[in-house]
């Protein structure tokens, strides 16, 4: 899901979210525009970003639904990771000063202090 008030990226994420196709586009304008540059395609089928349909199947829907449950618990479950990793860390090395208040991050990003080379030895 993605929640956006600029209206460019809105319908970008439209026509990436299906296949790129330009007929996604909720702007006539730029459909027309589309279009017109386009005269011996069909409009239904004027690709304006090399994209996947990542509309979510029945099936992941009932996953993501069943999930929403334990949604809260999760995330408190992962900002205690986030917290113990960042914890562990060598702030001499590595940054560790994330504004993290509200954040339920899923991954663990390694950020260092300065930049280094392939050559450079710890």
């Amino acid at each position: 899901m993605v929640s956006t008030d600029d209206r460019g990226l809105y319908e970008m994420l439209r026509m990436l979210r299906s296949h790129g196709m330009v007929r996604e586009c909720s702007d006539a304008a730029f459909k027309e525009s589309y279009y017109e540059s386009c005269p011996d395609l069909t409009p239904d089928f004027i690709f304006a970003f090399p994209a996947y349909n990542v509309r979510s199947t029945e099936i992941n829907a009932v996953i993501g639904r069943s999930q929403l449950k334990r949604l809260d618990s999760n995330n408190a479950k992962r900002q205690r990771n986030l917290d113990l990793f960042l914890g562990h860390l060598d702030p001499v090395k590595y940054r560790t000063d994330f504004e993290t208040a509200g954040s339920c991050n899923y991954a663990f990003t390694l950020v260092l202090q300065e930049a280094t080379t392939a050559s450079a030895t710890a």
